[in-house]
């Protein structure tokens, strides 16, 4: 059996943390891993380098100002790693994401945390539990038509793709080529984002599809990742979809 060798991270007498590393003489690619073997990324959809930042800025007595904690890095290589769930519906690997207080809310629209907005709401238990086909109301259109789909559906149909009917048969493969940091590309489709009145400590990332032509210029999409500061750490609260709606 092989050997590993285990480093345990201490700070005033107090244990923060630890990395294993298998011992050989092979030349290893990677960074370390957990005690229990995970790496990094499966912990807290981070990469090494963007935590190495963090953790020096945090716990180092050498710190500077050339080392700052950059939250727009982190949180953009956390959102890779959400919408990599989404994309496989890994229901319980998103768990680890979000909030464990908040838990995550999906909206429908832009518009969101308003008392009349339709938000659908998880717990961090709940969300690792589904198995997708549970069926839920996710919103309603001015004629008060009921978008009724299973977890899985949602995320497939009107998520991760894009679909121009209601009832998300015509659903259809889109590139969110463009990805921006508390800022969004379309100020208004006919829905205010309002992420910034109601979740003003927040920050959000947003993936951007734009429109397959200049005659079809309405057909964009958006997905806004929300995220709020807890112990120190940034969770996943809402997940926000935004299309043309006139």
């Amino acid at each position: 059996m092989g050997k590993t060798r285990i480093s345990v991270l201490l700070v005033d007498g107090i244990v923060i943390g630890g990395t294993s590393w298998p011992v050989t003489e092979e030349q290893l690619r990677g960074w370390v891993y957990s005690l229990d073997g995970q790496t990094l990324e499966e912990l807290h959809g981070i990469d090494y380098p963007s935590w190495e930042r963090a953790w020096t800025e945090k716990y180092s007595d050498d710190r500077t100002d050339e080392l700052p904690f950059d939250i727009e890095t982190v949180l953009l290589t956390k959102t890779e790693t959400v919408f990599a769930n989404l994309n496989t519906t890994n229901w319980s690997a998103l768990a680890n994401q979000v909030h464990p207080e908040k838990g995550l809310f999906f909206s429908f629209y832009a518009a969101v945390g308003s008392p009349n907005s339709d938000e659908v709401h998880f717990t961090k238990e709940n969300l690792g539990q589904l198995e997708g086909t549970e069926t839920y109301i996710w919103g309603y259109d001015m004629g008060d038509y009921a978008f009724e789909f299973s977890v899985n559906d949602y995320t497939s149909k009107f998520l991760v793709n894009h679909s121009m009917r209601w009832d998300g048969e015509n659903s259809k493969e889109i590139d969110y080529d463009v990805i921006t940091f508390n800022d969004s590309v379309v100020q208004s489709g006919g829905i205010i984002n309002t992420i910034p009145d109601f979740f003003p400590d927040a920050k959000y990332v947003e993936y951007y599809s734009t429109p397959p032509s200049e005659e079809l210029w309405h057909q964009w999409q958006a997905l806004r990742f929300i995220y709020e500061e807890f112990e120190d750490e940034w969770y996943l609260i809402g997940i926000v979809r935004d299309v043309h709606s006139p």
